[in-house]
């Protein structure tokens, strides 16, 4: 009945009587109850005029649908950035139906957010090539990289099979739990204080030296006693002490860091694509990190895979103390201050309202 009302509303043809249809289809199968218009209204019978119903509701809908979810490219803002105004017009006024009113300062109002746009894209390209910007970029990169390399995430992911390869007198498995155990105390109590708390170029350099050290301990004693079996080992718990003490220093800072800092050191309007480009570019290191960690162990060997990290941690530790910026209880100004060239005089006022170290900087000229 309504898919013929559809057809008749278009064609403009009389309404018919409503009645009710067959309750059993020719091949006697029963089904349920169906009200269709009289067919004598309707050219061509019932199946005819249901399909031209049919038709005339789905494209009705679709249409509909598309527009409001801007599927459709006669949406009106996409009009109006192709500078169709009229079609726009013509595209609101079906969009709201009867509703037409305002239409032209609706049409106004897009215009203007277009040219908005346009500005504020013009304006972040521009600060792309600021120093404010590239280089906490390029910092963020190198600390990304120098941080894969140094083996945290492959010996996360392949703990059970690298404590294995070690020919302990130890259990993987044992190792495994003690070590996530260890990890998450590390994490929740350590980890959070030294973050939130400590100088962080300090906390960096400390705690990646004393990992680089753990790691050429171990690589040491690879080297030593690699042609001997696992019963003719002395002091087994050494390597594992070291790759432990490594795995537990580097949850404190050198794993969190580079991706707690990247939200501070970029600037408000274009905060939000270079955090999601830098963690982007870290991610796809931590997947090729643990993609061929297992080929570095199979290429090198235990003594020499464990020597590159052991470096790799040491040039961590370089780039903690010459490289890295210091954000712990800085503000906006401070930190921007540390990647331009000039230093202007600032003098801090307080903010309205409570709280300690809660200050604005305003530029003395």
């Amino acid at each position: 009945m309504i898919l013929e009302g559809f057809w008749s509303r278009d064609n403009r043809l009389p309404s018919g009587d409503v009645r009710q249809g067959p309750t059993k289809s020719p091949g006697g199968l029963a089904h349920a109850p169906v009200l269709v218009r009289d067919t004598n209204c309707v050219p061509g019978g019932r199946l005819p005029a249901m399909e031209r119903g049919l038709g005339i509701l789905h494209r009705s809908l679709h249409h509909r649908i598309d527009l409001l979810c801007g599927l459709d490219p006669r949406v009106p803002c996409w009009l109006v950035n192709e500078g169709r105004y009229e079609e726009a017009k013509r595209s609101l006024r079906y969009l709201r139906g009867s509703d037409s009113t305002n239409i032209d300062a609706h049409v106004e109002v897009l215009k203007m957010s277009r040219k908005s746009v346009l500005v504020e894209r013009n304006a972040v390209l521009s600060d792309l090539l600021e120093p404010t910007v590239w280089k906490p970029f390029v910092i963020l990169v190198l600390f990304h990289f120098l941080q894969t390399g140094t083996g945290f995430y492959g010996l996360m992911y392949y703990t059970v099979d690298f404590f294995d390869d070690l020919r302990t007198s130890f259990d993987p498995l044992t190792v495994t739990i003690f070590l996530s155990v260890a990890r998450l105390v590390m994490s929740c109590v350590f980890g959070t204080y030294c973050a939130t708390r400590l100088n962080r170029k300090v906390v960096t350099a400390l705690s990646s030296g004393l990992s680089g050290v753990s790691l050429l301990g171990a690589a040491a004693y690879e080297h030593v006693f690699t042609s001997l079996d696992a019963d003719e080992r002395l002091h087994t718990w050494i390597p594992i002490g070291c790759i432990l003490t490594n795995v537990l220093v580097c949850t404190i800072t050198v794993q969190p860091l580079p991706w707690l800092m990247t939200r501070e050191l970029f600037p408000l309007p274009v905060r939000g694509i270079m955090c999601g480009l830098t963690y982007f570019i870290g991610t796809v290191l931590v997947f090729l990190s643990v993609k061929y960690f297992m080929s570095v162990m199979g290429l090198f060997g235990i003594p020499g895979a464990l020597s590159f990290f052991s470096a790799s941690s040491f040039l961590v530790c370089l780039f903690g103390i010459f490289v890295l910026p210091d954000t712990n209880n800085k503000n906006r100004s401070e930190i921007e201050r540390n990647f331009t060239k000039a230093k202007p005089r600032v003098e801090e006022q307080p903010l309205i309202g409570k709280g300690i170290g809660n200050v604005m900087p305003t530029l003395l000229v």
